[in-house]
C-alpha cells in the first residue's frame, strides 16, 4: 500500500478485524508503505536475516506493491536485488 494507514486498513480487512492477528501482523510482518517495508527489510538484514517469506493476497496486486518496495531499496542501494 502507498501509506502505512492504507496498509493497516487492508490488514484489518483481510484479518477480519481480529485485534490479536492485526497486532501480530503489524508488529512482526512486512506491512506498511513501501518506505516502511523497505526499512523493516533493512533492519532484518542488519541482524543477519537474508531471506523473507511473503504471503501476497491477492498475488498480482501485491506483486505491484513488492515492486514499489524494491524500488525504494534500490534507491537506498543501487546494487540491491
Amino acid at each position: 500500500r502507498d501509506t502505512d494507514e492504507e496498509a493497516k486498513k487492508y490488514v484489518d480487512q483481510i484479518t477480519g478485524g481480529s485485534k490479536d492477528v492485526l497486532d501480530r501482523t503489524l508488529d512482526t510482518g512486512l506491512a506498511g508503505s513501501p518506505e516502511t517495508v523497505a526499512q523493516k527489510i533493512k533492519q532484518l538484514e542488519s541482524i543477519g536475516i537474508n531471506h523473507v517469506l511473503l504471503q501476497l493476497t491477492p498475488a498480482l496486486t501485491e506483486l505491484q506493491n513488492v515492486k514499489k518496495v524494491l524500488d525504494v531499496l534500490r534507491k537506498i542501494d543501487p546494487d540491491y536485488c
